[in-house]
C-alpha cells in the first residue's frame, strides 16, 4: 500500500509547493508524470484541492503577521517620534544654559535676547505640533483605541497642565502660548512678543530652566512610557513577541505542508498512471487518515 511517508521520502523535486499563497508549481503542468519527475495539471489541482483546509489556516497566519508588522511599525513610530521630541527639548535647555553661562574665554554670559527665546518658544511648539499630530494620525489609523497612545497625550496635556498651558490665566497663556481643542499649540505673536519685551529669561525659564521646564517635565514624562516598564514599552515587547510566535508557527506548518505536498503530488500521479480513481482522497485528512 502507497503511504504518504513512504512516497515523501522518494518524491522530491516534482512539485514546488507555495504555503503561503495556497499555489502549486510544476515544471510542466500539461503532461503526466515522467520519468524526469513532473507531474499534470489534474494532480496539482488535487493536490491543491486535499491541501485547501491547512492553507487556510496558513493565510490566516499571514493576515495576523501582516497586521502585527503594522502594529509594531506604528509603535515605531511612536518612540521616534518622542525621541525627536526630547531631542529638540534637550538642545533647548542646552541653549538656555549657554545663554546664561560665561564662554569658556572667560567673556560674560550674554544673556538670553528677544529674539533668542522667540527662536526657541517657536521650536518648542512646532515639535510639539508634530509629535501632537503623529499621534493623532496613528490614533485614527494604525493604533486605533490604543491605551499606550492614549497615556502619552495624556502626559502631553498634564506638563502643558502643570505650567498653566490650559487657562487663560496660566504661564504658558501669559508668554502667548495656549492648547487648542485639538491637541495643538499655538502661539499669539501680540503676547508673545509683550512677554519677551518685559523678560526674555523669565520665558526661556518657563520652556526651559534646570529641569522645570514645561519641555523638560514633558520628555521626562514621555521618557518613562518608553522604558521597558512603560507602557509604549512593554506593548512594543508584546507586539514583537507576537510577531516572533507567528513567525515561527507559519515557518513550521510551511514546512509540513510543502512535504505533505510533495508527497500527495506522487500519490496522485501514480494513481493516474494507473488509471485508477480508486482511493483518491478529497481532503488532507482523508489522505492521513
Amino acid at each position: 500500500m502507497i503511504t504518504i511517508s513512504s512516497l515523501a521520502a522518494s518524491y522530491s523535486s516534482a512539485v514546488t509547493y507555495n504555503a503561503a499563497t495556497g499555489t502549486t508549481t510544476t515544471k510542466d503542468t500539461s503532461a503526466t508524470t515522467s520519468a524526469s519527475g513532473q507531474m499534470s495539471a489534474d494532480v496539482a489541482a488535487k493536490v491543491t484541492q486535499a491541501l485547501a483546509p491547512a492553507t487556510a489556516g496558513i493565510k490566516q497566519l499571514n493576515t495576523s503577521l501582516t497586521q502585527g508588522q503594522t502594529r509594531l511599525s506604528a509603535l515605531g513610530q511612536v518612540q521616534s517620534a518622542i525621541a525627536d521630541f526630547q531631542s529638540l527639548a534637550k538642545n533647548l535647555g542646552g541653549t538656555m544654559t549657554t545663554m546664561a553661562t560665561p564662554a569658556a574665554d572667560g567673556a560674560a554670559a550674554k544673556p538670553a535676547t528677544a529674539a533668542d527665546v522667540n527662536t526657541q518658544v517657536q521650536n518648542f511648539v512646532g515639535a510639539f505640533n508634530t509629535l501632537s499630530t503623529k499621534l493623532k494620525t496613528l490614533q485614527a489609523g494604525d493604533l486605533k483605541a490604543d491605551p499606550g497612545l492614549s497615556q502619552v497625550s495624556a502626559q502631553m496635556t498634564q506638563a502643558l497642565r502643570d505650567a498653566g498651558g490650559t487657562s487663560s490665566s496660566g504661564a504658558l497663556s501669559k508668554a502667548g502660548i495656549s492648547l487648542t481643542s485639538d491637541g495643538q499649540l499655538k502661539i499669539d505673536a501680540t503676547k508673545l512678543s509683550a512677554a519677551l519685551a518685559a523678560d526674555p529669561s523669565a520665558v526661556a525659564n518657563l520652556l526651559s530652566g534646570n529641569g522645570n521646564g514645561v519641555a523638560d517635565k514633558l520628555s521626562s514624562k514621555l521618557a518613562v512610557l518608553t522604558t521597558s516598564n512603560g507602557a509604549i514599552g512593554r506593548e512594543t515587547a508584546s507586539a514583537t513577541k507576537d510577531l516572533t510566535n507567528i513567525e515561527t508557527k507559519r515557518a513550521a506548518m510551511t514546512k509540513t505542508l510543502t512535504a505533505t505536498a510533495t508527497a500527495l503530488a506522487a500519490m496522485y500521479t501514480q494513481q493516474e498512471q494507473a488509471g485508477s480513481s480508486s482511493g483518491q482522497a478529497t481532503s488532507l485528512f482523508d489522505m492521513m487518515g
